[in-house]
């Protein structure tokens, strides 16, 4: 009953139905919330290959790596920033010499594909949408609300938007506000806006604002085992760098055009 209560918390903000036993052959992936598509596909291509079920657990990177802190039975994480991965490392609970770069992405600004007018990062953005919102992932946790946060403060429009910005528990989140026109605009990364019909890309952010994203991977002390070696090997292969690639990701060393 104590271990239930425990693992309980992490179920449900993952959103995974999950049995409270942990099945000790499968391999859980914690995994920030835009690499969802490309996980899902990566880590069925893994289980058909190996014959071991690959868990994706999917949510913002700060609720997952709090999650695994708590006890969470998470054998590798994937961050879409580092500073939740060295937030981890400083507890000591990553596999020595397993973080590496896995991933670039880009941020991009979107807009519901209906939407007349199109929207662009200049001095006169505040007021081109009226009353209506842009939405953002909160920056407190999630990582592309850091990202975007830190745009809007660069390009100098933060004061004039931080009352008018919409926080979402999630970038998938973000993009499902934007989807259902219920925000104007949105800061989200390139490969989520890629993975929908519903928005468009009407610009993206210049990378002289913003630093550049990186996505972390590493082994949890605690999930170490050959299994989790084995999907931590394929993650880097090229087989599952070109299904990144084809869900709209950059190579670590990418760079996003201006």
């Amino acid at each position: 009953m104590n271990r239930a209560r425990r693992l309980f918390p992490w179920l449900v903000v993952a959103g995974c139905v999950l049995s409270t036993a942990v099945n000790a052959a499968e391999i859980y992936v914690f995994a920030a919330a835009s690499t969802n598509a490309a996980l899902t596909e990566i880590t069925a291509e893994f289980s058909k290959r190996y014959a071991i079920p690959a868990v994706p657990v999917i949510a913002a990177s700060g609720t997952l790596a709090r999650q695994i802190e708590r006890g969470a039975p998470a054998h590798i994480f994937i961050s879409a920033n580092p500073a939740w991965m060295e937030w981890l490392g400083t507890k000591q609970m990553l596999a020595q010499n397993t973080v590496k770069t896995l991933l670039g992405n880009c941020l991009a600004l979107i807009q519901p594909t209906r939407a007349k007018r199109k929207l662009s990062l200049g001095v006169n953005f505040p007021g081109m949408f009226g009353d209506d919102r842009l939405a953002i992932g909160d920056p407190a946790y999630v990582p592309a609300g850091t990202y975007a946060k830190a745009a809007l403060k660069s390009l100098g429009l933060w004061q004039d938007l931080k009352r008018r910005v919409a926080r979402a528990p999630s970038v998938r989140h973000v993009l499902a506000l934007v989807e259902r026109g219920e925000a104007a605009a949105g800061l989200v990364y390139l490969s989520d806006a890629r993975g929908s019909r519903h928005v468009r890309v009407s610009q993206l952010v210049p990378r002289t604002h913003v630093p550049p994203i990186r996505y972390p991977v590493a082994i949890l002390r605690e999930g170490d085992s050959a299994a989790a070696r084995k999907l931590y090997d394929f993650l880097l292969s090229r087989t599952a760098r070109a299904l990144f690639a084809r869900h709209g990701f950059q190579p670590p060393d990418g760079r996003c055009s201006d």
